[in-house]
């Protein structure tokens, strides 16, 4: 599913979610060769709609994280 069309897999009692079984497969170096064509069902401006709060999400994750800095100062103190 994946080497074709970059499906993971996904059920309620899975210890990975989505995103983990992505670096999984990327980290085997297995590449999907096409994609799931849920796109095509889409409208251009859900899918504007749907990667903007992907990068909107992202972006807020990162701004709470502590720098690399503040994070090694307080892993390291102790």
């Amino acid at each position: 599913m994946f080497r074709e069309a970059a499906l993971t897999p996904q059920t309620a009692d899975d210890l990975f979610q989505a995103d983990s079984w992505l670096q999984v497969m990327l980290g085997q170096r297995l590449e999907p060769t096409g994609y799931h064509h849920m796109g095509h069902m889409l409208s251009v401006e859900h899918l504007h709609r749907a990667f903007a709060d992907v990068r909107d999400g992202i972006a807020g994750a990162v701004a709470r994280m502590p720098t690399h800095q503040a994070f090694l100062e307080q892993y390291c103190a102790g």
